[in-house]
């Protein structure tokens, strides 16, 4: 497999990092899929780099790359919002668009890459797939459930707050991330969405509830909720991570070949 970094860059104009698949013979044209991290992780996470080879087998191409503020992009953490990473999903999707092997576009999204790749599929009628997996369909009430109503009220009052990532490590946010988000209702904005869409949740999530992902698929025409028996967030147990991957890459496959 051969893959190349590019840079593209946002609404902003700041240079967004990502790792593209690439084929030798350009000349036939193949479906790509977009793969979209969760918050503080990036595009070398375990998932994607495992995810784009299952692809490319499959003879699926894939893009992934860092979120604003992430990974090898140009920005500050603290300064990313929910708008801003549907907006760099879609220019991820632009960017794409203008190679000429590629065919039909997917998007994958986990966690806060699964909310804006469902927020860009429902500006667009021409993405063929959507998979998302553990979806943070309403991350202000996880935020708030997180810090509570008065860790919740101090970060208003403050303009940032702390919180610890997956790993243990420290990240500050600042509030206009809440501001944001508050304006957002993915679940209506689901109901625009056309394309055939997988959502795979673990009903042991503590970070995102399973009853995010069932209230999204109920808003989605053409959906399928796959439900996994005490799966955390991260789907971390022995063989799990491949397992669910390798259900997305079926999916895509099925769907995009």
């Amino acid at each position: 497999m051969k893959e190349e970094k590019v840079y593209f860059k946002n609404n902003h104009g700041e240079r967004l990092c990502g790792v593209l698949t690439v084929l030798e013979d350009a000349s036939k044209k193949h479906p790509l899929v977009v793969l979209c991290h969760g918050f503080t992780s990036s595009k070398d996470s375990a998932t994607y780099p495992l995810m784009a080879e299952k692809l490319y087998d499959s003879g699926i191409l894939s893009l992934r790359f860092d979120f604003y503020g992430h990974g090898e992009s140009e920005g500050r953490f603290e300064d990313i919002t929910i708008t801003e990473g549907t907006e760099e999903v879609i220019s991820a999707i632009d960017f794409v668009k203008t190679l000429e092997y590629a065919g039909n576009i997917a998007l994958f999204g986990t966690s806060f890459g699964g909310l804006c790749a469902t927020l860009a599929a429902s500006r667009f009628n021409t993405i063929t797939a959507l998979g998302l997996k553990a979806p943070a369909s309403d991350m202000i009430d996880n935020r708030r459930k997180h810090l509570g109503e008065e860790g919740y009220d101090e970060w208003k009052q403050m303009g940032v707050a702390e919180f610890n990532n997956h790993s243990g490590i420290v990240v500050k946010l600042n509030y206009s991330f809440a501001e944001d988000g508050e304006k957002i209702n993915a679940f209506e904005e689901a109901r625009k969405i056309s394309c055939t869409t997988l959502i795979v949740h673990g009903d042991n999530d503590l970070s995102v509830p399973l009853q995010q992902s069932e209230r999204l698929a109920k808003g989605i025409k053409n959906v399928k909720l796959e439900i996994i028996e005490g799966a955390n967030h991260h789907f971390d147990r022995p063989g799990e991570k491949e397992k669910i991957n390798m259900m997305f890459v079926k999916f895509f496959k099925e769907v995009l070949t």
